[in-house]
């Protein structure tokens, strides 16, 4: 049925179709009669399930490396925040401390032992310690190093690329071994 209106059509009467045409709309769109939703969930019960997924995930990356270091047999250590390091060669001067200017090499393994591709430009770094410029598992293990150092990382998504992954070089949610050296130390003054 299609209803025609003109200028003569009073107000009242524009209104009442208006009206009338928004009900059926509404009722068309909310599906079958009787049909009951499931009730949302609250914040508070999303919150526990993703806590639950992320201890899940944790968990599971923790025995993959776990696994992953027995196999291999190196001899590594673990931070309180996840971090697999083991210093292959220890340098001279002092540990870097917060706001000191660094210089590393880098070389990017995926834990399945495929070397992730860097641009030139990558394999070298520069940044400031503290200030959030690199993965937050490169910051924590060149505090433990001193110039000349050399390091093999091991570091869990959450203190690398996370579940972003990199370009297309690093999967979303990859552990990651980082061959690392302090080529440079500048302290800040």
């Amino acid at each position: 049925m299609i209803i025609k209106m003109n200028s003569r059509t009073p107000i009242k009467y524009t209104v009442l179709i208006i009206v009338f045409c928004i009900c059926i709309m509404n009722i068309s769109c909310s599906g079958p009669v009787g049909e009951k939703k499931p009730p949302m969930k609250s914040e508070r019960e999303i919150s526990e399930r993703l806590m639950e997924i992320n201890r899940y995930v944790v968990k599971r990356n923790i025995e993959l490396t776990e696994n992953f270091v027995r196999r291999t047999g190196w001899d590594m250590k673990r931070t309180e925040t996840g971090l697999w390091y083991m210093i292959l060669k220890n340098g001279e001067g002092r540990i870097p401390g917060k706001g000191d200017r660094l210089v590393i090499s880098q070389e990017i393994w995926l834990l399945d032992g495929s070397l992730v591709e860097l641009k030139d430009s990558e394999k070298v770094r520069s940044f400031t310690v503290a200030n959030g410029e690199v993965e937050a598992g490169i910051e924590e293990g060149v505090l433990l190093m001193r110039k000349g150092s050399e390091a093999k990382f091991i570091l869990p998504p959450y203190l690398s690329n996370g579940d972003y992954g990199y370009s297309n070089r690093i999967p979303s949610g990859s552990i990651l071994i980082y061959d690392v050296k302090l080529l440079e130390a500048f302290p800040n003054d």
